[in-house]
């Protein structure tokens, strides 16, 4: 018979989770929080709190800034007539020059159920320093790495 849970075994060195708590909430979307990524205070040149994009099924990027007493929304990035798909920040890698780690660690990119890709130079106040159009489904999925910006999804269809 199998190997019983106890002492090595994986049960003995897990605990069930705490109770969480949310830290913050807002209701600044009209749809729900499909996507979500976080920065730490200071990084990348950005301002000294720590940051947040959230994208939304009601096709808004939005950018916020936390603070021990909750979020505040720095700006809108995105309006779209579809829903977000993925938000990313750039790892701060990279250092060859090219658009992306130009912007290193200030940069962030958001993608729709569409296909477009959009990103953005956060220092700057200005619209998306690129577009790209990945075609629908292509582009559910971001990363930022380097110079590089890479998408993937489940395949182009209507």
């Amino acid at each position: 018979d199998g190997e019983e849970e106890g002492a090595g075994g994986l049960g003995s060195q897990l605990s069930p989770p705490a109770a969480a708590s949310p830290v913050a909430a807002t209701r600044a979307h009209s749809r729900p929080v499909v996507a979500l990524a976080a920065k730490g205070a200071g990084a990348g040149g950005l301002p000294a709190p720590p940051l947040a994009l959230t994208g939304s099924s009601d096709g808004t990027v939005a950018l916020w800034e936390m603070a021990a007493d909750g979020l505040r929304r720095t700006r809108t990035l995105l309006r779209s007539d579809a829903a977000v798909a993925d938000v990313v920040w750039h790892d701060g890698g990279g250092g060859g020059g090219g658009a992306v780690s130009s912007a290193s660690g200030c940069c962030a990119a958001g993608s729709t159920a569409a296909g477009t890709v959009r990103l953005w130079d956060l220092r700057l106040r200005s619209a998306a320093v690129c577009s790209l159009e990945a075609g629908r489904g292509l582009a559910d999925a971001l990363a930022l790495s380097g110079d590089a910006l890479f998408a993937a999804g489940g395949g182009g269809g209507g």
